[in-house]
This record gives structure tokens, sequence and C-alpha cells, in this order.
């Protein structure tokens, strides 16, 4: 049997607080940015609790591919909002037998072979890690989000926008790399984030007496 993950949360999960995320920004900075609407706020916020619930081994095990890029991609839509920025567009893709994930310009490639595997965390720890990829290379090519960085944050940016070396050739350099250091620093938060995220959720939905609802059952 296959059983649906969830596709609406319980009531009231819309108003549940949550920490500012990974990325934070003002409102206003993140809306004069992207000019997110109140309900486009609110849809990713709730499209988010949605993708949180979602994250654990049972419903991890029992997702389809595409829904777990959905999933994926309701997270890549909350950080990139917090953020104030364009979201990623996440995708999948076979991309290396020892290649869990992949930026290319503003798209998050998540490796195939890595869906199937039974820890989510992994997966969300390669989302977050090539989001930070994909957070510099946005900071980099657009002229508005340069100018909104520091002279100090600028510069941090230029020693991560350096070619990184192939770790086939020259794996130190690779792992020393900055914007590889920085990749698995933000995979690490993302992960701790979410978690705890999901925690606060669960503690929500306890007191609130709401039950995580299953809406169909495949044979």
């Amino acid at each position: 049997q296959r059983q649906m993950c969830i596709r609406d949360s319980p009531a009231g999960a819309a108003a549940v607080p949550l920490s500012a995320g990974l990325y934070p920004s003002t409102p206003q900075k993140r809306n004069d940015a992207m000019k997110y609407t109140d309900e486009e706020c609110e849809r990713i916020n709730h499209n988010y609790q949605i993708a949180v619930r979602n994250m654990n081994d049972r419903a991890w095990s029992a997702m389809l591919d595409s829904e777990k890029i959905a999933s994926l991609q309701d997270v890549e839509n909350k950080l990139a909002m917090d953020a104030g920025r364009i979201p990623s567009e996440v995708v999948t893709k076979e991309v290396g037998s020892t290649t869990y994930g992949a930026q290319d310009g503003n798209t998050l490639l998540i490796d195939a072979q890595s869906l199937q595997k039974d820890d989510f965390r992994e997966v969300l720890d390669t989302l977050y890690h090539e989001d930070a990829h994909a957070r510099d290379w946005v900071n980099s090519v657009f002229s508005d989000r340069q100018a909104a960085l520091s002279p100090e944050e600028r510069q941090v940016l230029a020693a991560r926008m350096t070619e990184v070396p192939s770790p086939e050739k020259d794996f130190n350099g690779y792992w020393n790399h900055p914007a590889e250091v920085n990749a698995r620093a933000a995979g690490k938060a993302g992960v701790e984030q979410l978690l705890s995220d999901q925690q606060a959720l669960a503690q929500y939905d306890a007191s609130h007496k709401a039950t995580n609802q299953i809406l169909q059952t495949y044979d």
C-alpha cells in the first residue's frame, strides 16, 4: 500500500509562529526586493508547514519522487522568501554516482538516485547546500543584490565565487574552498532549522489536538 502525504494542514496551522529562517530579512526589505503580497507570503508559509510535516521517515518512504521534489520546492520557496530573493527551481536528474546534487545558475539539481534513500535528512542537506551556491550566484549576477551587500559581504562573496577545484584533482582545495565550507555549514544549519520547525509544529498540533490527514490509500 502507498499512503498519500498531507495535502492540507490541520486547522489553524497557518498561524503557527516559526523562526525567521536561515536568512531572515525585514518584511519591508523582502517586499521591496521581490514584491511579495501578503497572500503570497501566507501561501508560501502554509506550503512550507505542510512540507515540514511531511518530512518524516514514514511519509518520505511513501512519497512519489514528484511529491518529494514538490516538498523540496516548498522549502526552497520559503528560504528564498525569507532572504528576499528569487526562488531557485528544484529539479531531479542523474548527476553522478558520487554526487548528491548540483547547482546550475538558479536551478538546484537533486540526484534522482538520492531521492530513493530512506533518510530524508540527507536530501534536505543537499537542498540547503545547493541553495547556498545558488544564493551566492544570485548575489553575484544581479546588481541590486550586490548593492545591498556591505563591502565586507562583497569581499566574502568574491572569494566564494572563485573557481572551485575539482575534488578528483584537488580534494583538499575543493573541501576547503570558501564556497564549499559555506555550503556545508548551510546544509547542516538548514536541516537543524527544519527539524526545529517540525518540533514547533508538532507541539502546536498536540496542543490543538490536531491530527495529520491521510487523504487516500492506494493498494
